[in-house]
């Protein structure tokens, strides 16, 4: 787990998941790590199902 999110960061997690894994792959983040910033949750959340992740995979906590 990071202790900061870039997006940057965010659009490299699909190339560490195998296509096999696509669907049952499961992304955690630290609400920390978003900084307060709603902004960059809301967009790490878009970016990443854009690079086919989805949506109720992805939480933080």
């Amino acid at each position: 787990l990071e202790d900061e999110i870039t997006i940057e960061l965010v659009k490299q997690i699909p190339s560490l998941v195998s296509e096999f894994m696509k669907d049952d792959v499961r992304i955690v983040f630290l609400e920390t790590a978003f900084s307060g910033k709603d902004s960059l949750k809301l967009n790490t959340v878009q970016t990443l199902k854009q690079l086919g992740i989805k949506e109720e995979n992805i939480r933080s906590v």
